[in-house]
């Protein structure tokens, strides 16, 4: 992890803070366990792996985890360099209270730690789109057609236009004032998104958000299939 021994100055970059969610139970993974703690073919956790590659990324200035609260101890202890904190009931909650943690004046990277393969290039475009923009999302392009369809599933409504379809992932980029700003109206408005950048929008709908390119290789590990394809079981080949 970099670290600056210098005393800042006004002309100096904002410290870089790259927080990370690890809160959720995992339960469709079927691994026996949260799935954050399942041991890769590297050796590592799941949030282990994802910690390194932010802890060794040049850019990044500290490491902050989001752990339910019967990990804190646990996770603390296997990860020194970083500052542990207990999650709240919801994702949404999670990240505020990860934010909590944060200068009002850094730059944050918010991350799933689901996504444990992100690689660098991709932390360094969201950065550099940061530079002029007070959010960023990372996405991809939809190579699915997507349907959508009646609330009981069983008949299509309308087929939307992948042309305006992006597939969102994570890291997503923010000046932490902006993001913990958005936060706090969020939950007084009540709700869980499901990512930070739908936070700002809907609460800070003033932002322009700047999208860049995220990378297929940063996949989300959410089922036993998923985990079976990191392992290169039934014929896959490990994800690198």
């Amino acid at each position: 992890m970099s670290t600056r021994t210098t005393q800042k100055t006004d002309a100096d970059p904002p410290d870089v803070v790259a927080l990370l969610l690890a809160g959720g139970a995992g339960l469709r993974a079927e691994q026996g366990g949260p799935k954050q703690l399942v041991v890769l073919p590297s050796g590592a956790t799941v949030l282990e792996h994802a910690v390194e590659v932010f802890l060794s990324h040049a850019r990044v200035d500290r490491v902050v985890v989001v752990v339910s609260a019967d990990l804190v101890d646990h996770a603390a202890e296997m990860m020194p360099r970083v500052t542990v904190v207990a999650g709240g009931a919801t994702r949404q909650s999670s990240a505020a209270a990860g934010l909590a943690m944060i200068d009002d004046a850094a730059w944050v990277l918010i991350h799933d730690v689901a996504r444990p393969f992100v690689p660098p290039a991709v932390i360094d475009r969201c950065l550099d789109a940061l530079s002029t923009h007070e959010a960023v999302g990372t996405v991809l392009a939809s190579i699915d057609t997507v349907y959508r369809v009646r609330p009981d599933g069983e008949g299509i409504v309308d087929v939307l236009d992948r042309a305006t379809l992006r597939r969102a992932q994570t890291p997503q980029a923010f000046r932490a004032r902006v993001i913990k700003d958005a936060h706090h109206r969020a939950a007084q408005a009540g709700g869980d998104l499901t990512d930070d950048c739908s936070v700002v929008a809907m609460h800070r709908p003033d932002v322009p958000i700047a999208l860049v390119p995220g990378d297929e290789r940063n996949i989300k590990l959410t089922t036993a299939a998923d985990f079976a394809g990191v392992r290169g079981d039934q014929g896959r080949e490990p994800v690198a």
